[in-house]
């Protein structure tokens, strides 16, 4: 998995009691639903591995800012 439950909780506030067993099963499915078919399997598997990654992998995963290269 890409996504962890302590990656949310940076983001959002969660209820202490939850079972991060039952969390992760939707994150899972969250991740293969939605985001599996938009990256594909290889830089999905890539950047769930996280060895080796690009500067540009590294970004996604992490957070950055974008120059699409037109001044913007």
């Amino acid at each position: 998995m890409i996504i962890s439950m302590e990656d949310i909780q940076q983001v959002r506030p969660l209820a202490n009691n939850l079972d991060e067993a039952k969390v992760d099963i939707y994150i899972r499915e969250a991740e293969h639903l939605d985001l599996l078919p938009v990256i594909g399997a290889s830089l999905y598997a890539r950047l769930a591995d996280g060895v080796n990654l690009t500067e540009q992998e590294e970004t996604m995963l992490e957070g950055g800012d974008y120059d699409g290269g037109c001044g913007v």
